[in-house]
């Protein structure tokens, strides 16, 4: 049998987190959410699988790659953001007829899937509902669920259900089976918060926390479960429990209070007190900082109880944890073939003066405020020319500094989003299908879309490709 999994949510309800984390990839029990899926999978001897994704592809693609570390064949399909099921199995061209698992990535849920297929083999002619602590567990089996793929589709909508099942309730049988275990929408900081805990403290049937276990002072007799590269001196004497992840540094005059779920890449400075709270991966928190009841991911502040959030602006206090290993350097053959590139075209730089001094209504050059790959505030020139290829030539002193790459994704103008591209070691580059085919005022959406593409699309004839696109003046390659 073969799966689909569907982890193509926008995750505008997490907003701000989903400026860092796609649904898919939010960091639960420190593992993103899709790694449970996939270990779902496996156990249950599917291996084949594509995997549709939207905003956040590379990041997803990255983490996931082949899937060869769950044992799994994947690949991929790119679709827009929470694009209809029907749409993308038309698109698919998948014969509904054959049987086909199609599940939701981007919400947790206990181990099932195993069940969840032998008791709907069982009732072949039914459609099989599943649910799991009376929530919608994400998943469907076809053929017999081939009138109700509407089901999966995000967000879930009990209307839909209604519709549905008076179309085909007098052709359709339809049985509800009720999974054991639990099942978080991860639709709300209270959801994600809750889900974290509740891996910390086993409360998700067959769910363990990875790394290693160490002992409390918890009078409960709870653990604490440590990644690699971690200093567990201090957990010991802590009245506390949870879950720390990898290459993570906690001064020793730390108070960790109840449970707690700290992140990988984490730093947290002298005389802190955490109580009952989440940190993410990749987090600064300053001296003496006291949180309770809390989620902090880098530069936001998070109170899951009253769904509300801060951003903090001074890096004394919570920050992006700068310690980090990223490689944004841009290699000296890319910037020696941009020295070449501008020592070529310097030669009709008085002909582009003169066109641009012709065609530009107002301005010869057009000024451009961007951030480049060390996230500092870069102040840039163009020629103002209807070819984005040429008018963008001298901004090829940017490659050559090491400021931009030579190919890349298109740069932002903000701090904040340079800080989530960061992240994910996404570099800024001078040339690209958004640079070089997309209106600045197309939608974000589309841009990520066909960045994406255009990432995917494998050899190093892609770029050759663009740049002759460009230069014909083709119009829109995607």
């Amino acid at each position: 049998m073969k799966a689909i999994i569907f982890a193509n949510r926008h995750g505008n309800e997490i907003a701000p987190l989903n400026e860092y984390y796609c649904p898919a990839l939010l960091p639960i029990g420190n593992k993103a959410v899709i790694d449970y899926t996939l270990e779902d999978l496996f156990d249950s001897d599917i291996t084949d699988i594509k995997l549709v994704i939207s905003d956040h592809a590379s990041q997803i693609e990255s983490h996931v790659k082949n899937g060869a570390k769950w044992g799994l064949n994947i690949d991929y399909f790119l679709s827009h953001s929470q694009e209809s099921t029907q749409t993308v199995l038309q698109k698919l061209s998948i014969n509904m007829n054959e049987p086909l698992l199609l599940i939701r990535g981007d919400i947790l849920r206990s181990p099932c899937i195993k069940k969840f297929i032998h008791f709907s083999q069982n009732v072949p002619e039914a459609f099989v509902q599943a649910k799991m602590n009376n929530k919608k567990a994400g998943l469907l089996l076809l053929p017999p669920a081939k009138h109700f793929i509407g089901h999966i589709n995000w967000p879930f909508s009990n209307n839909n259900e209604q519709i549905e099942d008076n179309i085909y309730q007098t052709a359709q049988t339809t049985v509800t089976q009720i999974l054991h275990g639990q099942c978080y929408m991860l639709d709300s900081f209270h959801s994600i918060m809750q889900a974290n805990l509740d891996i910390a403290n086993l409360r998700v049937a067959n769910i363990i926390p990875t790394g290693r276990k160490h002992a409390t002072s918890s009078p409960s007799k709870k653990e604490f479960y440590v990644g690699a590269k971690t200093d567990i001196s201090l957990i010991h004497t802590q009245n506390s429990n949870g879950i720390i992840g990898s290459s993570t540094l906690i001064d020793n005059t730390t108070k960790l209070k109840d449970s707690i779920v700290i992140g990988t890449n984490c730093l947290i400075e002298p005389q802190c007190q955490i109580e009952n709270s989440l940190i993410f991966p990749n987090t600064y928190v300053g001296k003496g900082l006291k949180i309770k009841d809390t989620i902090i991911c880098q530069d936001l502040l998070i109170s899951p109880k009253n769904n509300t959030y801060i951003r903090i602006d001074d890096p004394v206090l919570i920050t992006l944890n700068t310690t980090q290993q990223q490689n944004n350097k841009i290699p000296y053959k890319t910037r020696l073939i941009a020295l070449l590139l501008l020592l070529i075209t310097g030669s009709v730089s008085p002909l582009l003066f003169c066109l641009s001094l012709f065609t530009a209504q107002k301005k010869t050059f057009i000024r451009q405020s961007i951030i480049d790959n060390e996230g500092h505030k870069l102040h840039s020139w163009k020629w103002s020319l209807d070819s984005p290829l040429l008018s963008r030539l001298p901004q090829l002193m940017h490659v050559i500094s090491g400021k931009l790459d030579l190919f890349g994704h298109d740069p932002k103008s903000t701090i904040e989003e340079f800080k989530v591209n960061h992240q994910h070691n996404l570099k800024y580059g001078l040339f690209g299908p958004v640079q070089l085919f997309v209106s600045p005022d197309a939608p974000e959406e589309e841009k990520d879309l066909i960045e994406n593409t255009f990432k995917q699309t494998q050899g190093r004839k892609k770029y050759l490709s663009l740049i002759w696109r460009s230069m014909i003046n083709s119009p829109q390659i995607y």
